[in-house]
């Protein structure tokens, strides 16, 4: 519920406002943990080398590290209940340091699974900051405000797909040096977030309030789990996030096999997509929040919808092209779709149980995670990439019916109108 200490409008500039705080160090936190999680990613060839990892061994320790994350991500919210926002980040960040150290010093299989199953705390600081920032924006403004930290968060990913192949260029430990910038970043940040961090709106830094503590309880995630809505989101989440993830490794895997691209070209054309990652993020935000003023949830909802079906088409005709530059042009159409999916379905999370929030968010970030494993396996299945795009395109066209299936009451979509239009009578922008 918007109350008077939420913001109801994103003054990036305002840094005097706690809010505003809120919003630049959760989408520092975003995107360390985005470097961090996907710095295995652009370097797993290299480790394959230097270490004589077999194919089956590197697919275990892959699976074993989403595992980790999705647990860490359920894991988040009884910590932050515990320890608040600010402390909580603050270890998950120092943990996944530690994670990124281990994996630089693996010297086999073992030591390199114990070190990625350490970085599924960078999972769970996604949980913790989207929570984080649900709690200091009215929700008339909440989707752009998740939408913006998630899409700013977003260049970690693009950051580690070019800075760490470029690093790892002149290593000659097989890429182990590159690891420790994002190291040393998740240290630093994590030591700011143990000192500086703000307290949630209407609190003090060691209560914490209803949207961060949400998932603390085993009853609220017991609640949230038994909500039908989490679990349309989640996979919601998983046609979305877990695609544009997804997306990101076909562009290295693919393009260098396929159309004889460097590895390195691969992963300056990997980041140039971070500015469309930012701005879709940010039009998918904006325009949920509109809809929301007009058409309620179900305006929420059928945005969603429709980008997530666009989504499918693109793949699907992504599928069937053949030169460099169609391919090109379709990759960066279906990012810009999965992207602004994603911006509408974290907009939507905080309005499925606000009293489970965080249990709402650690279902919706599992499902993304799944989501991009899912893809990799039915991309694997279809034994090359036109049929693995063919199978994710068609399973991200039927899965966009979970965004119709998200319906709410008519008490709550009364409510929610309500609600919002009181934090833009609040704001100022509407004359009554």
């Amino acid at each position: 519920m918007s109350g008077p200490s939420q913001a109801t409008a994103l003054r990036a500039l305002q840094v005097r406002d706690p809010a505003t705080r809120i919003f630049h160090l959760s989408w520092m936190v975003q995107f360390a943990c985005g470097l961090a999680w996907f710095a295995y990613a652009p370097l797993k060839p290299r480790f394959a080398e230097h270490l004589a990892l077999m194919p089956a061994q590197l697919t275990r320790i892959d699976h074993v590290a989403v595992a980790a994350a999705i647990a860490a991500a359920f894991a988040a919210g009884p910590i932050c209940a515990r320890l608040g926002p600010g402390r909580t980040l603050a270890a998950l960040l120092l943990l996944s340091c530690l994670g990124l150290l281990g994996m630089a010093a693996a010297a086999d299989a073992t030591a390199l699974m114990t070190a990625r199953i350490m970085l599924g705390f960078a999972a769970a600081g996604w949980v913790v900051s989207l929570g984080y920032v649900a709690a200091a924006y009215a929700p008339n403004v909440l989707g752009l405000a998740l939408a913006t930290v998630t899409g700013l968060g977003s260049l970690g990913v693009a950051t580690a797909w070019l800075l760490l192949p470029a690093l790892a260029a002149t290593d000659l430990l097989g890429g182990r040096s590159a690891l420790l910038v994002p190291a040393a970043l998740t240290a630093l940040l994590g030591l700011v977030c143990a000192v500086a961090a703000p307290a949630c709106p209407g609190t003090t830094a060691r209560r914490t309030p209803r949207a961060c503590r949400s998932g603390a309880a085993r009853r609220n995630l017991l609640r949230a789990a038994l909500n039908y809505r989490s679990w349309m989101l989640a996979i919601a989440c998983a046609a979305s996030f877990g695609i544009e993830v997804y997306v990101h490794a076909l562009t290295a895997r693919t393009w260098s096999g396929q159309f004889g691209v460097s590895f390195g070209s691969v992963g300056i054309a990997a980041s140039g997509f971070a500015a469309a990652i930012v701005l879709a993020r940010v039009l998918g935000g904006t325009a949920s929040d509109r809809l929301a003023r007009v058409s309620g949830l179900d305006g929420r909802g059928l945005l969603l919808f429709a980008l997530l079906f666009g989504e499918g088409i693109d793949l699907l005709l992504l599928s069937q092209a053949q030169g460099t530059a169609l391919s090109a042009l379709l990759v960066i159409g279906a990012i810009v779709l999965a992207t602004a999916a994603a911006a509408a379905a974290f907009a939507l999370a905080p309005f499925v149980d606000r009293r489970a929030l965080g249990s709402v968010l650690s279902i919706t970030v599992a499902g993304g995670l799944l989501g991009a494993v899912a893809a990799t396996l039915l991309a694997t299945t279809a034994g090359d990439p036109h049929g693995g795009l063919l199978l994710v395109g068609s399973s991200v066209t039927i899965a966009s019916l979970s965004a119709v299936a998200l319906r709410f009451g008519a008490r709550q979509l009364a409510r929610e109108h309500i609600q919002i239009h009181q934090a833009l009578r609040q704001r100022g922008a509407v004359t009554v």
